[in-house]
């Protein structure tokens, strides 16, 4: 580990702190939380003098530690970090190492372990109450996806609410100042099912045949689940897929939409492949931007007025700045070479 002071311009490696799986910071920015390379310690470092002063154990071993905005209680799981194990999630939602989660609070020592009803796909706090939410699905005998969202107790561990919907997991946004989360999977598989053979003998038997002959049709992460927080409600659907993001005052959601997908469930026509999906927080009022053929990434600018992407049409990297309120377009100008990551 090292602690850089950029304001300083100097940088200090705390003894003995190596192999540290993940870091979140409290939030008045005086503390780190670290959870160290076995998987089941948690490290309070003191950023003023860098000493730890207090050590956490866990029974289980796990991965990823989030932080409650009141920095109150800290989250350990092994919800998905990398492409690999987000793609594979949908195979693995029975897995107990990914039900499982931890609940501590650095302030009084206390630890709390769990087993969500199916394996986690993000967690989060909300902000209404403080309640740890978990984010899981699982997929139906029917081949449809059920989505679950659970609102958890930080003090006992309890499932107090939990409501389902048809959707997948995914990453759980929650809009900033505001009492709703969205739920937009980037990507959302349905499972075909696969039916028994007719009863008759046949010659040349056939195979089971499939209850969608294109299938991968489906793979198209919609739609955008609207969650009511304050009153722990599932409140309808959206179009579009993720990744999704709130404008920073939280009166604007941005996703994406594809014409394959608003035309055969929204019965919406749409002449570009790729779309945005504007949604107006105020009432839930939804309408689609035409784009291209690229799905870019993209990111709202602190004063919420105007849309930045970031894509390859036709070819080669652009950004673009879309104004939110007239909707106006203007390509500037790209870098010389291709990206092949991103900060935003």
């Amino acid at each position: 580990l090292v602690v850089a002071d950029l304001q300083e311009g100097t940088a200090e490696a705390p003894a003995d702190l190596c192999g540290i799986r993940w870091i979140g910071f409290t939030p008045d920015g005086d503390a780190a939380y670290l959870l160290l390379a076995s998987g089941s310690t948690l490290a309070t470092l003191q950023l003023s003098d860098l000493s730890v002063s207090a050590e956490l154990e866990t029974a289980g071993e796990y991965t990823v530690l989030d932080v409650s905005p009141d920095g109150a209680t800290v989250a350990l799981s092994n919800v998905p970090t990398t492409l690999w194990t987000e793609t594979q999630y949908e195979w693995n939602t029975d897995d107990e190492g990914m039900r499982r989660l931890a609940l501590l609070r650095p302030a009084t020592g206390a630890v709390t372990e769990l087993s969500t009803p199916f394996a986690l796909r993000d967690v989060a706090f909300s902000p209404v109450d403080g309640a740890v939410l978990g984010v899981s699905s699982r997929w139906k005998g029917d081949g449809w996806p059920e989505a679950q969202v659970y609102w958890i107790e930080p003090t006992t561990g309890t499932i107090e609410d939990q409501v389902t919907f048809l959707n997948c997991a995914d990453e759980l946004a929650i809009q900033p100042g505001g009492i709703v989360a969205l739920l937009s999977p980037n990507q959302c598989m349905v499972h075909p099912v696969v039916l028994p053979p007719p009863p008759e003998v046949e010659e040349w038997p056939s195979t089971p045949e499939e209850e969608w002959d294109d299938w991968e049709d489906w793979d198209d992460g919609d739609p955008v689940s609207v969650i009511d927080l304050e009153t722990r409600t599932f409140e309808g659907n959206l179009p579009g897929f993720g990744p999704l993001a709130f404008s920073p005052d939280g009166a604007t959601a941005v996703a994406f939409s594809r014409r394959e997908t608003l035309m055969t469930q929204w019965n919406v026509f749409q002449q570009s492949v790729v779309g945005l999906v504007f949604i107006r927080m105020a009432d839930l009022y939804w309408s689609v931007f035409e784009y291209g053929d690229d799905e870019p990434d993209f990111f709202i600018e602190s004063s919420g007025t105007h849309l930045y992407l970031h894509d390859r049409e036709p070819g080669h990297d652009r950004i673009v700045r879309l104004d939110l309120a007239t909707e106006a377009m203007a390509v500037l100008e790209g870098p010389p070479t291709h990206l092949t990551g991103r900060a935003l």
